[in-house]
């Protein structure tokens, strides 16, 4: 196993470990909670995209209508848009080598 993977289990571990012996707290909890689903989760936000790209705002949004970062798609049950993942980050490799 990878020291990254075995540093993340350990980490997870002692965290499982402080929260049966509740010394997290209701925000700490919550700010994991919201990180584990952003990591887990095949959809990242608009917000979340556009860090993911490094870019503006303006400059994001162009870069999807001139057709060099994926459209974002509705998603039932939520108001924003959402991008796929792994099509986002095949789009930010390839622009970063087109930049080279």
């Amino acid at each position: 196993m990878s020291d990254i993977k075995e540093n993340i289990r350990s980490i997870l571990n002692v965290f499982l470990t402080d929260l049966d012996n509740t010394n997290i707290s209701e925000s700490q909890q919550r700010a994991l909670l919201d990180t584990l689903k952003e990591i887990s989760s095949p959809y990242v936000s608009a917000y979340t995209a556009m860090r993911m790209a490094g870019k503006k705002r303006s400059e994001f949004y162009e870069l999807i209508r001139q057709g060099k970062l994926p459209k974002g798609e509705h998603i039932i049950g939520f108001k924003e848009i959402h991008y796929n993942k792994a099509e986002l980050e095949r789009a930010i490799e390839k622009l970063a080598s087109e930049n080279k």
